[in-house]
């Protein structure tokens, strides 16, 4: 198990746990405009729900080629956070680059980019902090500071809509381009903890891509967070259209993440009790009935309950794939592996899911939601396969 990063602890702002929590903090308030709001900037540029659901699909493809293509270069140079710092600011002059266009095809071309960028800069953040902590207890404490930027974002933005109304498409890519400066000011002084002999990226690719363990957590990971893309792409417009306010819209995305918060602060013990296997199943089996939740109805009563289940289907997905990892994979393929889990879940996985949203929600947003409880209970499925097969032995 690679436990505990070799660094001895630093006190104050310049300990690796600090700077890791700063940078998390920021960069989910970049996500925190694009998952609530950035369907909104797409609606208001005259998108239908269809073009949406495609334009976020192929967005999301975007990660399957740009974490790996990332981890590579972090391999190839010894410098993880280089590569992430590059990102940053290139992802920053494209975001810039979306002021006053209007055309579709431009739209689509732009922000893929943008995602493209994007995305290489998270996977290589994530082993960088498993290396400098642990899974089941630092890790948590380090994200939460994600999940609690996240709240705020989604929190503050309902809030503005009540207040001021629709926001411009204008008005929300200021908002990315401001917290995406923001992620280019901090990445410089993430720790650059790299692992000392690292593996060929190529090597690693064939590694895991051979290793049946990997690929059922994967196949499992991908199918319960691929499930939530009717609800990333569609989910403040469903909750519009069934008449919720908008600052109600902001308080349900931020309870999903206070619970997910709680998790990640309190759940230590829990996740280290429970392992990777049987947190993936519990988020399978949680998210369906959320899902299914949300597909028979929009009322209150029921839906804010439910919501708190994000803490399971959600965080527990995500503490039982980076635990997996942490115990799972040599410190030389981490950031192959971090990437691969990225880019095949939240890429591949996701991008497909969204296409299939948004034309099942388009036509019957039931149906939609029925779709991604049938996709947790597969996933859990998977997860059930992983526990019987993989005996959670570290590998040297």
């Amino acid at each position: 198990m690679n436990a505990e990063s070799s660094l001895p602890p630093v006190p104050g702002w310049r300990s690796p746990a600090v700077r890791l929590s700063l940078f998390y903090g920021v960069f989910f308030l970049v996500a925190g405009v694009l998952a609530p709001f950035w369907p909104m900037f797409l609606d208001g540029r005259g998108f239908n729900a269809e073009q949406i659901g495609l334009l976020l699909g192929i967005n999301l493809w975007a990660r399957t080629l740009a974490g790996p293509l990332a981890a590579r270069l972090a391999d190839t140079f010894h410098n993880a956070r280089a590569v992430i710092v590059g990102c940053s600011v290139t992802a920053l002059i494209v975001a810039c680059a979306l002021f006053g266009v209007t055309s579709h095809l431009a739209i689509f071309a732009i922000s893929s980019l943008f995602y493209f960028l994007f995305s290489g800069i998270m996977p290589l953040a994530e082993a960088i902090t498993l290396r400098a902590t642990d899974a089941h207890r630092g890790y948590g404490r380090i994200r939460l500071w994600g999940s609690i930027s996240f709240v705020s974002a989604a929190f503050v933005g309902g809030l503005v809509l009540q207040f001021y109304g629709r926001l411009s498409p204008d008005t929300v890519l200021w908002l990315v381009v401001i917290t995406m400066g923001l992620v280019v000011l901090v990445t410089p002084t993430m720790p650059p903890l790299n692992p000392p002999h690292a593996s060929p990226s190529r090597g690693a690719f064939r590694a895991l891509m051979t290793s049946p363990p990997f690929l059922l957590m994967i196949a499992a990971a991908g199918l319960i967070h691929g499930a939530h893309a009717v609800q990333f792409g569609f989910g403040s417009l469903h909750w519009k259209a069934a008449g919720y306010p908008d600052w109600l819209i902001g308080t349900l995305w931020a309870e999903g993440s206070i619970a997910e918060i709680l998790l990640f602060a309190f759940g230590g013990p829990l996740v280290q009790r429970l392992g990777p296997s049987r947190l993936l199943i519990i988020a399978g089996l949680l998210g369906a009935i959320r899902w299914l939740a949300f597909g028979f109805t929009t009322d209150l009563a029921v839906v804010a309950p439910i919501q708190l289940l994000h803490a399971a289907n959600f965080g527990a997905m995500h503490l039982g794939a980076m635990l997996f990892i942490t115990r799972a994979i040599p410190p030389g393929h981490a950031n192959m592996a971090q990437s691969l889990y990225s880019g095949i879940t939240v890429g591949a996985l996701m991008g497909g899911s969204m296409l299939l949203a948004g034309v099942l929600y388009r036509g019957d947003p039931a149906s939609a939601y029925f779709a991604a409880a049938a996709m947790s209970i597969i996933g859990a499925g998977a997860a059930v396969w992983l526990g019987v097969t993989w005996r959670e032995r570290a590998q040297a």
